[in-house]
């Protein structure tokens, strides 16, 4: 599994027009800033395409020609206010908003896509846009659900997969460029298997001195795998939970945190995933996640 490529040389962001896209937008420039980044700004109009004959359907097509320089006129003025003048080519699509995204990161080979909360507000639904990005792009993904901080620390979960580790050494990388420390997070939790079981309406336990093996057992991966990063002089620290993955995530986050996530695709970033953990963490996330694609 090779490591994601990193710091970002192009971005995306998705501009709803409202305050999710305010949230992407100020995310990007600060990204821009670190990393100087090109940026991209799309808004996505999801309205139906017109063809080109005459009749009602060419008012159509006008109509939706003048809403379409409105909306750019719109957008380039928000990406002025929020990323300086002239900083970002600005583009309105038509269509579904993650179509629009998807095809505008590729368009320009872009290797991150920048998006605001998961929720719904006007044309640019995020909650189902959000998750339909995240599945169909290829290139990384940066979600922007709150207001953004300064960042002081990434937190960098790590379930041993091959992703995960991959994604470990791009966290080392990007605190090493940003001077930030990176605490790196695993939570082991019990298999279903291991949960008391009925059997001819009998209780039948699984002793715990099973149970706590496993965990010791997957305390002592996590430690060697920790100990096999070269972490370049980046400082560092481990924390080891048992419990629920997405509860001992959101616990582990503070303030200022940056989550960089691994994910489970193998072409582009995999829906499977997405119903599990990363989509349950973008759902109630309390800060901005990375999550990286593999090459």
């Amino acid at each position: 599994m090779t490591t994601p490529t990193l710091p970002f040389s192009s971005a995306v962001i998705g501009d709803d027009g409202q305050a999710g896209g305010e949230r992407a937008l100020k995310a990007a420039a600060s990204i821009a800033s670190t990393f100087g980044t090109k940026l991209h700004v799309v808004h996505a109009l999801d309205v139906p395409a017109a063809d080109d004959t005459d009749g009602p359907l060419t008012s159509v097509a006008g109509h939706i020609a003048d809403l379409n320089q409105a909306a750019e006129r719109r957008a380039q003025k928000r990406a002025d206010a929020f990323l300086g003048e002239g900083a970002a080519d600005v583009q309105v699509g038509l269509g579904r908003p993650h179509a629009a995204l998807i095809r505008a990161a590729r368009s320009v080979a872009a290797d991150l896509i920048v998006l605001g909360p998961h929720t719904k507000q006007h044309f640019f639904d995020l909650g189902g846009t959000q998750r339909a990005v995240f599945s169909g792009a290829h290139c990384h993904i940066w979600s922007q659900p709150t207001e953004p901080r300064p960042l002081t620390r990434i937190l960098a979960p790590c379930d041993l997969s091959a992703p995960s580790v991959a994604a470990l050494h791009a966290a080392r990388d990007l605190a090493r460029h940003c001077g930030l420390p990176v605490n790196v997070l695993h939570v082991s939790q019990p298999p279903a298997l291991f949960e008391p079981m009925t059997q001819g309406g009998a209780d039948v336990m699984v002793p715990s001195y099973v149970v706590d093996g496993l965990h010791e057992a997957a305390q002592k991966r996590f430690e060697a795998t920790i100990d096999e990063v070269d972490w370049q002089g980046v400082e560092h620290s481990t924390e080891f939970v048992i419990g629920s993955t997405i509860s001992a995530i959101e616990s582990a986050r503070q303030e200022g945190d940056l989550v960089v996530m691994g994910t489970h695709g193998h072409t582009g970033l995999s829906a499977a995933i997405l119903g599990g953990v990363t989509h349950a963490i973008l759902k109630q996330a309390g800060g901005p996640i990375l999550a990286l694609r593999s090459e």
